[in-house]
């Protein structure tokens, strides 16, 4: 096993009825386009919502945001998604699971629509197809929140924390008792200086989300290598297995 793997030979994939490396070409780009999809809000709200919260420190906007993120942190989130899809799937109607709708998945079967990536947004804009498109974006919106609502908490903290600890130092005293505004000191100094501990937990969270949402794309069906690595296991495929822990190690 270990000399085959050094030439990039996984094995055969039961679960997938493929070799492991071609599975894993396959599954990964969901999980990517997923990580990629979840940081973006994660990114601009937590953002806005930790500068706000240190801005308002001991308000009651600074309780609330940091009681509502510590409590969505603190839920599992099986739970958190489940709750979504009872809500928007389940009651309203309006967002599916899985990663495409059947009329989509029929497009691909019938070479309709042609994958030449894997990657749904980006293969969509080579066909040209705008409904697709929409598809996958309308598709990413569940899990997305869900992993929204579970890991933003973090990247609050850390804005909020950083934002307090730059506020307080001597160079943005000096500014202030040379007359500066403000708003001004906020925007071209503090928000500047915090953006090195953001990228490092923004890294941090995104190396995780890469290595596959194991619980969201199992609730979702999402197509992702977390569920794929969860299948394998259930079925005792041993290479699979392999394989997906190697691609997340």
């Amino acid at each position: 096993w270990f000399f085959k793997t050094i030439k990039g030979d996984l094995g055969y994939s039961q679960t997938a009825k493929m070799s492991v490396v071609d599975a894993i070409k396959k599954y990964l780009p969901a999980t990517i386009e997923l990580a990629i999809f979840s940081m973006i809000p994660i990114f601009i709200i937590g953002n806005l919502l930790g500068l706000i919260s240190a801005r308002k420190k001991d308000t009651f906007y600074d309780k609330l945001i940091l009681s509502i993120s510590s409590l969505l942190y603190s839920m599992p989130s099986f739970l958190i998604g489940i709750i979504l899809l009872l809500v928007f799937y389940g009651f309203l109607g309006i967002f599916e699971p899985q990663r495409y709708s059947i009329t989509t998945e029929i497009m691909i079967s019938q070479n309709r629509f042609v994958q030449y990536t894997n990657f749904m947004i980006i293969d969509s804009i080579l066909n040209m197809d705008f409904y697709v498109l929409i598809d996958s974006l309308k598709h990413l919106i569940l899990p997305c929140l869900t992993v929204f609502l579970g890991t933003s908490a973090a990247f609050i903290k850390i804005t909020r924390n950083s934002t307090i600890e730059e506020m307080g130092k001597d160079y943005v005293r000096t500014l202030r008792a040379k007359g500066l505004d403000e708003e001004y000191i906020f925007r071209k100094h503090i928000r500047k200086n915090i953006l090195i501990p953001q990228i490092t937990i923004g890294g941090l969270q995104m190396i995780r989300l890469l290595s596959g949402v194991v619980i969201t794309e199992t609730i979702f069906n999402w197509p992702g290598i977390g569920s794929f690595g969860v299948k394998a296991a259930r079925q005792l495929d041993l290479s699979s297995v392999m394989g997906f822990v190697i691609v997340v190690s």
